[in-house]
């Protein structure tokens, strides 16, 4: 269910082939661990009304959890393909953007850290790793949230979209377009590439284990594309430096993972890496 639906965010004009949950349905278990080894657990409501994930929810279900909501934006995006009442529909826009925001802040590792500094009071070891929690717990999570925020503002960012052409503007759209607007510079400049830099940490700190899912991959080749957008815009020193640190990531990716050097193919095709 969670593949069918990340399989079609590059092409979202696609119907999804997986039904959304029931009102009863529960995440799985809260520590990855029980849900592994089937153990009894406690678990959390799919629809909850608050997405703010407590420290102790696992990895998977964080995963279920932006899915739901990766769902919530394809079928928004089917809906105002189709519907005429632009207003309810933005209304439904902002909605999910806050409940996207909301969801990435859960999966921001300075409010998964609860203990604060370490105590070893050693701080001089530390001073290069980026303040992450461990790489399986978070990021496939925050690639999907990542993807999902960025399909939805492509959808408002644009400054004359060709259905406000055709039936003319109403007030509301220059508040959706302003936060997408800054939702994606946000995304490119500052999320995707510090996922990038905290895979090649990971990497550095134990060679030895696995790498990234090939999630990963499809969100730091959006960003990397978001940023060489901007670049070409107005030669953002951020986005330069973020497009640089997600094309590191997707290098060293691509030894594990084939999609990553199409990836790179596709940015160095459309001019991004030269």
């Amino acid at each position: 269910m969670i593949n069918f639906r990340i399989v079609v965010v590059g092409s979202p004009d696609l119907l999804l082939a997986a039904p959304d949950p029931d009102h009863d349905d529960l995440l799985p278990s809260r520590s990855d661990t029980e849900w592994t080894d089937g153990e009894i657990g406690s678990n959390d409501a799919v629809l909850a009304h608050d997405l703010r994930s407590p420290s102790s929810l696992g990895g998977f279900a964080r995963v279920c959890q932006a899915v739901h909501m990766l769902s919530r934006v394809l079928r928004h995006f089917h809906m105002r393909n189709t519907t005429t009442d632009i207003v309810s529909m933005i209304h439904e826009a902002l909605n999910i953007h806050r409940a996207l925001v909301e969801l990435d802040a859960s999966l921001d590792p300075s409010t998964d850290d609860d203990d604060g500094d370490d105590d070893d009071g050693d701080d001089d070891d530390d001073d290069d790793r980026p303040t992450i929690p461990p790489l399986e717990a978070n990021h496939p999570a925050l690639a999907i949230c990542s993807l999902a925020r960025l399909v939805l503002y492509n959808q408002y960012a644009c400054n004359e979209p060709a259905a406000a052409i055709a039936r003319g503007r109403v007030a509301l759209e220059l508040e959706v377009q302003k936060l997408s607007l800054a939702g994606i510079k946000d995304l490119a400049s500052k999320t995707i590439p510090q996922m990038a830099r905290e895979i090649l940490w990971a990497h550095a700190q134990s060679p030895s284990k696995p790498g990234p899912c090939p999630i990963l991959a499809h969100c730091l080749y959006h960003g990397a594309t978001e940023c060489a957008w901007f670049i070409r815009e107005d030669g953002d020193p951020d986005m330069v430096s973020g497009l640089k640190d997600i094309v590191a990531a997707l290098r060293f990716m691509q030894t594990e993972w084939q999609v990553c050097k199409q990836h790179l193919d596709l940015l160095t095709r459309g001019g991004a890496i030269l």
